[in-house]
């Protein structure tokens, strides 16, 4: 009997102290974390630290979208356009309507041309080092236009473009959000961590891409 009480108050130890430790590694800064706070740390690490994307299969690091606006006959330029925006109103409204899927496809899309402009940019600062020039789409637009992401993309805003009976010309851009930190939940002034966009060059019906590195 006696054996078996100090068996419970042994592991309800364990599991107050497991509690506390977790308490002080997920409170803001006080005075308990700031001298508690390395210890807590050095016991949760090892075993019980996760990220707040655990609870999604494919973790929502970010999100980001294709956009592509047009130009009239008369030179004026539409508002930017998120072409998959009424898709995606529709999967939300109904997880069962198929679009889950389709969304996916477009989304790859977007994705697929972010990846190749960051290994073409990654390649062209350490050949050429200069920021500026490689941070720029059209110094190497030969160079994405043979990659099938952006070429797919390219089509894709032509195709949306050309069925306006007064559109002349398009442009494509790729925006990537990122969503907050959890230390920035209780922040209402921003509603992402940082947005990034990569606008490429205006393109016109037959226009063909000839700058490269």
């Amino acid at each position: 009997m006696r054996k078996n009480i100090f068996i419970l108050l042994g592991v309800g130890a364990l599991v107050i102290g497991h509690i506390l430790m977790t308490l002080i590694f997920l409170s803001p800064d006080n005075l308990i974390k700031n001298k508690m706070g390395k210890t807590a740390f050095n016991y949760m690490k090892p075993f019980f630290y996760q990220n707040w994307h655990l609870f999604s299969p494919n973790p929502g690091i970010s999100s980001t979208k294709l956009w592509v606006r047009c130009e009239d006959q008369k030179g004026k330029w539409k508002d930017w356009q998120d072409p998959f925006s009424s898709i995606q109103e529709d999967f939300h409204k109904n997880r069962f309507s198929g679009k889950g899927k389709l969304l996916r496809v477009y989304q790859e899309l977007s994705r697929g041309v972010v990846k190749k402009y960051d290994e073409i940019k990654e390649k062209c600062m350490k050949e050429k080092k200069d920021q500026n020039f490689c941070l720029n789409p059209s110094n190497f637009m030969k160079n994405l236009t043979d990659s099938n992401a952006y070429q797919l993309a390219d089509d894709f805003a032509m195709m949306i473009c050309s069925k306006r009976k007064d559109g002349v010309g398009y442009q494509v851009k790729v925006i990537t959000f990122f969503p907050k930190k959890y230390s920035q939940r209780n922040d209402e002034s921003k509603q992402w961590s940082r947005v990034e966009d990569i606008t490429f060059p205006k393109q016109y019906w037959g226009l063909i891409a000839d700058k490269g590195i």
